[in-house]
């Protein structure tokens, strides 16, 4: 399928479904600016995703997931230059610093990620290439594309509906006044 096009013309959503409708196996590759994505799908379904050319290994997913601390994200990166994402999986579960689902589960959580940030993108340029798979080094799932496609749209109308109510996100917030209602002692911080 020689699929290619702007998102300005298709929107990542009828893009995923057609993808996800056709079964298609392959990557879809994105570059809006100085930024691009590889999202590879097997059969229909998100199997590897990766911003750049040296995002998304598996020491770094790990780390973002909470499943290793910064120590050992500093070790595994020494280490990691001479093996690949599927030798360091097999030492770390060897080794009993992480199980086989924390692995997948964190490289599931990071795939989401990415297909999420996409719903955003209204501008950029990609094209399917159905000769790419998911590389020999890396570690990939099969996540079906539905439920993502059913919350990225669903994320991106609430969005639109922010926008309409705070036109300008960089608006401070202040309580109104309203009788009977003691909101003067609430304290609002970052979390």
């Amino acid at each position: 399928m020689a699929f290619q096009g702007n998102l300005r013309d298709f929107t990542i959503t009828q893009v995923l479904n057609l993808i996800n409708l056709a079964q298609k196996s392959g990557a879809l590759l994105i570059k809006a600016g100085d930024q691009g994505v590889r999202v590879i799908f097997d059969e229909g379904k998100l199997a590897f995703a990766q911003f750049g050319q040296n995002e998304g290994q598996l020491a770094q997913v790990l780390h973002r997931s909470e499943k290793i601390n910064d120590a050992q994200l500093r070790t595994l990166q020494k280490r990691a230059a001479e093996m690949n994402d599927k030798e360091l999986g097999l030492l770390l579960i060897n080794a009993g610093y992480v199980s086989q689902q924390d692995i997948l589960d964190s490289l599931r959580d990071y795939f989401t990620s990415i297909i999420s940030q996409l719903f955003t993108w209204v501008e950029g340029d990609f094209r399917f290439d159905e000769s790419q798979a998911v590389p020999d080094n890396r570690i990939g799932v099969r996540l079906p594309l539905e439920n993502l496609i059913m919350e990225g749209s669903r994320q991106l109308r609430e969005w639109e509906q922010l926008k309409q109510e705070v036109p300008n996100l960089d608006m401070a917030l202040a309580f109104t006044d309203r009788p009977g209602v003691n909101l003067k002692k609430v304290n609002l911080n970052v979390e």
